[in-house]
C-alpha cells in the first residue's frame, strides 16, 4: 500500500522541473513511511515555501527575516542553509515568541480586548483552558475558580453560545481582574526588553516568517512595538492565511499557498494542525522572558523526548533535500517556487486529506497541543468512535456552526487521519469532512470579500 502511495507522489513531483531533478537523485534508505513522506512530501513542501519567501524578501529589499517560534524553526534552518550557499544579503534570526508570550504582557493596555482573547472559542474550551491563557499561577487560578459562579466545573466543556456569559462573569470578578491586570503589567518590561535586544527597533528593513492561519501573532507584535515607539507595521511572509485581524492592513501580509480571499480547494485538502505537528521545534511554547546573565532569555515549556527526536530526524531530511535542490542551481531566482504550488497541492491533498493507513498510523501519533499547556497526552489524530464520526458529518456540524445545536465535535487535529484509523466507510466519512470544509471556507471567503 505505501509503495503505491510513494509512486503517486513521484508521479506528481516528476512534472515539476526542479523537484523532478531532486527526485532523480533520491535514494530512499528504506521503504519506511517516514522516509518516503519526508522525501516526497514534507521536504519539497517546506523547501519550496522557503525559496519563495527568500525570493519575496529579495524583491522587497528585506534585509532581515525573523522566523517565529515554534512553527518557523525548521523554516529558519532551511533559510540559513540557502542564504549561506548563495551569500544572499538577508540575515536570518530566530525569534522566541508565541501568541501567549506576546499577548499576555499587553492585556492590561486593553482589558476588553484581552477578555475577548482569553475567551475566544477553541478546540477545547473550559475554565481551565481560559485561565491557562492568562498566565496566572495555579494558586491564583484555584482562587478565581472558587469565586466564580459560572455553573461550569473547571474541566467541563463550555458551549460556544455560553462563552460571552463566562466572559462577563470574569469581567465582574474583582479578584480575577486584579490578578489578571497585575500579572500582565509584571510581564511587560521583559517582553519589551527582549524585542529591543533582538533588534526589532533597528533601522533595518525586516519581516517575520511563520506558518500563518490568522495573522494574530503579527498583530500582537505590532501592538507591542507601537508601545516602543515603532510607527510602521511589520511585514509578514506566511505559508497560508485563512483570515486576518484587519482587511485594511492586508498589504502587510504575504501568503504563499492560500489567502483569506482565495484558495478554497487548497484549504479544503489541507490540515493546519498536522502542518504544525510536523514542522515544529525541539522546544516547547514560549511563555515569557527573564533577565539572566546580562541579557533577556526566553522561558519555554519542555518538550517530550519523543518530539525532540522526531524534529531532529525531520530536520536532517529537510536539509538533505535543500542541498540536493540547490546542487545544480546557480541562484534561487532560477527556481519557480510559485509554479510549484500546483504540484504541492496534489501531494498535500493525498497526504493530508486522503492518507494511507500507514501514514495515518505514523503521523497521527505525533504529540500535539491545542492551547498553551503541553502535557504530551494528545495525539494529532484522536481515536474516533462511531458517535464521533456521526458528529463529524455535514449536517450536525452545520447546525453547530449556525448555533442551532449545542455541544462540540470530538477534538482531533487531523480528523482525516482519525477516520482512516477507524477503518470503516472511510471514503464516505472523508467526503463529509471535505463537504463541511468547502461550505465553511466558502462562507469565510464570501464574508472576507464583503468585509469593509
Amino acid at each position: 500500500m505505501i509503495k503505491k502511495r510513494f509512486e503517486n507522489y513521484k508521479k506528481h513531483l516528476s512534472k515539476e522541473p526542479h523537484m523532478g531533478k531532486v527526485l532523480e537523485k533520491a535514494e530512499l534508505q528504506t521503504e519506511e513511511v517516514f522516509e518516503g513522506c519526508a522525501w516526497y512530501v514534507l521536504a519539497p513542501t517546506m523547501n519550496m515555501f522557503i525559496v519563495w519567501t527568500l525570493q519575496q524578501a529579495l524583491e522587497k529589499k528585506v534585509k532581515r527575516l525573523y522566523f517565529l517560534a515554534r512553527d518557523a524553526y525548521l523554516m529558519f534552518k532551511i533559510a540559513n542553509r540557502i542564504c549561506t550557499k548563495y551569500n544572499l544579503p538577508i540575515e536570518c534570526r530566530y525569534l522566541y515568541c508565541s501568541r501567549f508570550s506576546l499577548r499576555a504582557p499587553l492585556f492590561h493596555f486593553d482589558i476588553e480586548q484581552a477578555l475577548d482573547s482569553i475567551c475566544a472559542d477553541g478546540q477545547v474550551m473550559n475554565l481551565e483552558v481560559i485561565l491557562e491563557r492568562t498566565g496566572l499561577s495555579e494558586v491564583q487560578k484555584a482562587e478565581v475558580i472558587s469565586r466564580l459562579t459560572t455553573g461550569f466545573e473547571p474541566d467541563e466543556d463550555i458551549p460556544s453560545s455560553r462563552l460571552k456569559e463566562v466572559r462577563e462573569k470574569l469581567r465582574n470578578c474583582e479578584l480575577f481582574m486584579d490578578y489578571f491586570t497585575k500579572h500582565s503589567e509584571k510581564m511587560t518590561p521583559a517582553l519589551m526588553g527582549y524585542l529591543k535586544q533582538e533588534g526589532l527597533l533597528d533601522d533595518v528593513p525586516y519581516a517575520v516568517v511563520d506558518c500563518g492561519w490568522a495573522g494574530s501573532v503579527q498583530k500582537s507584535l505590532n501592538q507591542a512595538l507601537s508601545h516602543l515607539g515603532v510607527k510602521e507595521n511589520v511585514m509578514g511572509f506566511y505559508w497560508g492565511l485563512y483570515e486576518l485581524p484587519s482587511k485594511k492592513n492586508e498589504k502587510d501580509y504575504h501568503p504563499f499557498y492560500f489567502s483569506p480571499g482565495k484558495g478554497i480547494k487548497e484549504k479544503v485538502y489541507f490540515s493546519n494542525f498536522l502542518f504544525e505537528a510536523i514542522f515544529s521545534a525541539p522546544h516547547g511554547t514560549t511563555t515569557g522572558y527573564e533577565w539572566v546573565g546580562g541579557k533577556y532569555e526566553p522561558i519555554y515549556l519542555e518538550s517530550q523526548q519523543e518530539k525532540i527526536d522526531f524534529i531532529g530526524r525531520i530536520e536532517g531530511k529537510l536539509l538533505q533535500y535543500t542541498d540536493s535542490l540547490l546542487e545544480d542551481v546557480d541562484h534561487i531566482s532560477g527556481i519557480d517556487a510559485s509554479g510549484a504550488k500546483k504540484t504541492l497541492y496534489h501531494i498535500l491533498k493525498l497526504f493530508m486529506s486522503r492518507p494511507s493507513e500507514e501514514e495515518a498510523k505514523y503521523f497521527g501519533g505525533l504529540i500535539f497541543s491545542y492551547d498553551v499547556e503541553e502535557d504530551g497526552t494528545h495525539s494529532i489524530a484522536s481515536k474516533f468512535t462511531l458517535q464521533d464520526l456521526k458528529d463529524y458529518q455535514l449536517i450536525p456540524r452545520v447546525l453547530r456552526m449556525l448555533g442551532l445545536k449545542d455541544g462540540r465535535t470530538k477534538v482531533s487535529g487531523w480528523p482525516e487521519g482519525s477516520i482512516v484509523l477507524y477503518g470503516k466507510r472511510i471514503r464516505y466519512h472523508l467526503l463529509q469532512i471535505a463537504l463541511y470544509k468547502w461550505l465553511s471556507y466558502t462562507r469565510m471567503q464570501l464574508l472576507w470579500r464583503i468585509k469593509a
